[in-house]
């Protein structure tokens, strides 16, 4: 009995570890939720959010294979460049509280919308696609 609950204790220690340690490697500390975020040349404001695990960045381009990202906070700044379908993991250390942040940088849009969904949106636009040629055919 004492074997097994050391056995169990071992092995939940090292599946935390392992989840963990990826986030180790590189951290970021930040004095304010926002933060000024560059991808490529672009200026965006991105918040810290502790309570996602990971928070994540996503950044999608069907023509590129890696981007440069830049996070720069009040206090500190990372570099980053993201190869497609290559996750880079980090930590943002905000009042104490530690954010695990990810960026995923893809080729492809998932599929996520429901089949309702996508009905709705296609009868949303059909709408207007009639409604615009009728407006035309009027010669109006």
């Amino acid at each position: 009995m004492f074997k097994k609950s050391i056995f169990f204790t071992i092995i939940i220690f090292a599946t935390t570890f392992v989840a963990f340690s990826q986030y180790d490697k590189t951290i970021m500390y930040s004095g304010k939720s926002k933060i000024t975020l560059y991808i490529g040349e672009e200026k965006k404001s991105w918040s810290i959010n502790p309570s996602l695990k990971p928070d994540i960045c996503k950044y999608y381009s069907s023509t590129e294979t890696f981007q440069k990202f830049r996070f720069i906070s009040d206090i500190d700044s990372l570099d980053f460049n993201v190869e497609v379908n290559k996750p880079v993991y980090f930590s943002i250390i905000y009042n104490g509280d530690t954010a695990y942040t990810a960026i995923e940088f893809i080729n492809y849009i998932p599929n996520t919308l429901s089949d309702q969904e996508k009905l709705y949106a296609l009868s949303l636009f059909w709408s207007e696609v009639c409604s615009v040629s009728s407006f035309d055919m009027k010669g109006h």
